[in-house]
């Protein structure tokens, strides 16, 4: 028999961590099938306000030429949302898999809109040495720190 090794709602928790400050949101990167799982999350938190799908296509993934989209659309969350003073990029398995780099999005984005980035690379094959929880919370002390 095969059991789980984490809480039902550990998921959960990580999205209303990671929204958890008025001021910053979260946009999720890859295939819709994984951003549409972290968007029930933050419905069933009442939290959709702040979270957004940056869906990718096959094609996309095979490239790695959607850095220049998602910089046009964090731009657009910044249009409609002033209030924002940073980003968590919620990253998935396929920007792990082609080890795609977000150095120059965050980079451009800072430049252009004194927003801060942070990414949260997050799913089976994200390499970590702390607990996701502990590493969201991280990402939202540095955010303090800084804004």
């Amino acid at each position: 028999m095969i059991e789980k090794t984490i809480n039902k709602n550990s998921f959960d928790e990580l999205v209303t961590i990671a929204l958890s400050k008025p001021n910053i949101c979260v946009v999720a990167v890859g295939p819709p099938g994984c951003t549409r799982v972290l968007f029930f999350r933050a419905m069933r938190a009442n939290l959709l306000k702040r979270y957004y799908s940056f869906n990718i296509s096959a094609l996309d993934i095979i490239t790695g030429d959607y850095q220049e989209k998602l910089k046009e659309f964090i731009t657009e969350i910044n249009k409609s949302n002033p209030e924002i003073e940073g980003i968590i990029i919620y990253t998935s398995c396929s920007e792990i898999i082609t080890g795609m780099k977000f150095e120059k999005v965050i980079n451009d984005i800072y430049q252009k809109h004194r927003l801060r980035v942070k990414i949260f690379n997050r799913g089976p094959l994200a390499k970590r040495k702390e607990l996701p929880r502990k590493i969201i919370k991280e990402i939202l002390s540095e955010f303090d720190e800084h804004l």
